[in-house]
C-alpha cells in the first residue's frame, strides 16, 4: 500500500486511504478530533501511523469529489483504551478515482487543489479581508479577545487561509461547508462566504425580532 508524504502537498498526487463520514467537514489549516470506532477506521489508522503518512477526510453526502488531506497529528490518543485521533487539514484535493483496499477502507487517487489566486481579481482583497472579520465580529462579538480572532485580526493569513478558518467555525449545515471545500478559487471562496455571514446575520437579527416581540406574562 502507497501513502503519499510529499512535504509539498499542494503539488501531490497519488494514492491516499479515504476516511467517509456524515457529520463534518474539515478544511486546511483546521483541526478534529475523531473517534475510531470500527475495524476498517482502525486498520486505516494503525496503516497511516505505520508508514507517516496522509489520509483524505470525504463527506459522505458530497455531491462532488472534493475532500481535505489530514494528518494525524496525536498519535498517542490512539490506544485501546482511548479510541481518538487529532487530525488537522493538510490541502484541498479531488479525488480522481476511488477503489476498496483490502476489502477493508476506500482508497482514491487524488491531485491537490491548492488555492488559487487569480492575477486580475475583480474583488479587493485587501477589503474583503476586513469584510470578513467585521461580519463575522458582528455574528459573535464575545470573541473579540479569542486569540485566534487576533491572530485574523493581526493580518497574519492569507485570504484564503482566513475563509477556511472562518468557514470552519461557523454554525454551518455539513453541505453548506462543502460548496466553501469545493471552491479552490480564492475570491469566489470569500464571495460563498461572505454570503453565508450575512444570511446568519439575517437570521439571528429576525430571531431577536421574533423573541422581543413574544409578550412576557407575570408569574404572580
Amino acid at each position: 500500500m502507497t501513502h503519499t508524504t510529499n512535504t509539498d502537498v499542494d503539488q501531490f498526487s497519488g494514492a491516499l486511504p479515504i476516511f467517509t463520514q456524515p457529520h463534518f467537514v474539515l478544511f486546511p489549516g483546521t483541526s478534529q478530533i475523531i473517534a475510531v470506532t470500527t475495524e476498517p477506521l482502525r486498520q486505516m489508522v494503525a496503516d497511516v501511523l505505520r508508514e507517516q503518512g496522509r489520509f483524505a477526510v470525504a463527506l459522505s453526502s458530497a455531491v462532488d469529489d472534493f475532500v481535505c488531506v489530514a494528518r494525524i497529528v496525536t498519535p498517542t490518543f490512539f490506544t485501546p483504551a482511548a479510541n481518538c485521533i487529532y487530525i488537522e487539514g493538510v490541502c484541498r484535493a479531488r479525488v480522481l478515482s476511488r477503489h476498496p483496499a483490502d476489502d477493508s477502507y476506500q482508497q482514491g487517487m487524488l491531485e491537490a487543489r491548492p488555492d488559487h489566486y487569480v492575477t486580475t481579481p475583480v474583488i479587493d482583497r485587501r477589503r474583503r479581508y476586513e469584510e470578513l472579520l467585521a461580519a463575522f465580529r458582528e455574528l459573535f462579538p464575545h470573541i473579540l479577545r479569542n486569540d485566534l480572532f487576533q491572530l485574523w485580526a493581526d493580518d497574519q493569513l492569507a485570504l484564503g487561509e482566513l475563509c477556511d478558518q472562518i468557514a470552519d467555525q461557523l454554525p454551518l449545515a455539513p453541505s453548506r461547508k462543502q460548496a466553501l471545500l469545493a471552491e479552490s478559487n480564492v475570491d469566489l471562496r470569500s464571495d460563498l462566504l461572505l454570503a453565508q455571514l450575512r444570511e446568519l446575520h439575517r437570521g439571528q437579527r429576525e430571531a431577536t425580532i421574533e423573541q422581543s416581540a413574544i409578550p412576557q406574562f407575570s408569574v404572580n
